[in-house]
Parts: C-alpha cells; sequence; structure tokens
C-alpha cells in the first residue's frame, strides 16, 4: 500500500474517537467486474434490510474507481467480499489502511496474516452477513480497535516503502487463509 494514496483519516488518535451518529456502510470493491456488481446487488436484496430496520438513518453507498478514499474515510463500516480471485485482498488491504473496521468473507482475506475480532471481522456464510454487520455498527468501541490494529497491520506488513518498491505476494510467505481465533 502507497500511503501517500492512503492517509490516516483526520483525527485518528491513540484513543477513541467520537463517532458520527449516522451509520455509513460502504461496499468496498471492482465494481467493473461482474462478481462484485452481483454482491452489491445481493447485499442490497438480503442484508441492507435488515440493517435499515435497526439503523433507519443509515447510509449505503459503494466506492468509486477514481477516488476509494473519499468514501472510505467516511465509512462507519466497510463491507468487503472475494469477487476477483486475482485482485481479492485489495479492497480489505485499503479499507484497514484507511483505519476503517471492516467486515469481510473469507475468501476476501486469502493470504493475509489477520485474525476475526482482531483486525476485522469475517463472516461465516450468507446468513451471517445482516449479523455481523448489525454487530459491528452496534460496537463503536470494538470497529475503533480492530481499525487501529488492521491500519497497524498494513503499515507493517505492506507498506510499499518498507519494501523498496516491490509489492510482496501475498500467499508465498503467509497463511494460506485468514486465521479465526478461537475463544479460550
Amino acid at each position: 500500500i502507497d500511503f501517500a494514496n492512503f492517509p490516516s483519516p483526520a483525527g485518528a488518535t491513540a484513543t477513541e474517537p467520537e463517532r458520527p451518529a449516522l451509520k455509513r456502510v460502504v461496499l468496498h470493491g471492482d465494481w467493473r467486474q461482474g462478481t462484485s456488481r452481483r454482491f452489491a446487488r445481493w447485499v442490497t436484496k438480503h442484508v441492507w434490510p435488515r440493517l435499515r430496520s435497526e439503523h433507519h438513518d443509515a447510509l449505503l453507498s459503494t466506492t468509486a474507481h477514481s477516488d476509494v478514499t473519499h468514501e472510505l474515510a467516511q465509512a462507519s463500516l466497510v463491507v468487503c467480499a472475494a469477487t476477483d480471485p486475482g485482485m481479492a485482498t485489495m479492497p480489505v488491504l485499503h479499507a484497514l489502511a484507511m483505519q476503517q473496521p471492516v467486515v469481510a468473507s473469507a475468501d476476501a482475506l486469502e493470504g493475509l496474516p489477520v485474525c476475526d475480532n482482531e483486525h476485522l471481522l469475517m463472516t461465516r456464510g450468507e446468513g451471517h452477513w445482516a449479523q455481523i454487520c448489525l454487530e459491528a455498527l452496534a460496537s463503536p468501541t470494538l470497529c475503533w480497535h480492530m481499525a487501529r490494529i488492521g491500519r497497524q497491520l498494513v503499515e507493517r506488513e505492506f507498506d510499499i516503502t518498507r519494501q523498496n518498491g516491490l509489492v510482496p505476494m501475498l500467499g508465498v510467505d503467509r497463511p494460506v487463509r485468514a486465521t479465526r481465533r478461537l475463544a479460550a
């Protein structure tokens, strides 16, 4: 990640910031791909009605190709799913780099050294998306903590300036799948 393009959001501090009352859920993906568009339609049909039933003033938006940072910076929650196998992890890395809370499918996390409930929230199937998004929106402290830890992970592992301009290859020296922490 080139942090010149993905700066830490204004006001990002070591203490929990005040979150606006308005809930903005941002779908992040490559909208040129048919699979991304199908995922967005599925979310609006199956997930969004449930979120709106509990958060009447919530907004749903998608990122645009030209300036994803603007939409990501406004997010209360970023939702990512694997859509294009070649670039599945990039939307997750973008959102983590912008220090935003993320809900993602396991496929979107392929090869990333992340843990469920630490860096982000991982869904466990179609029926789980709405519930996990509602849990995230209900817990600003958890979201802030995950966003901060996620940003630190991206700074440590995926900062292009620390890689001598080379982008690390996912899956080569990293776990094949994201891990899920088990309750003690």
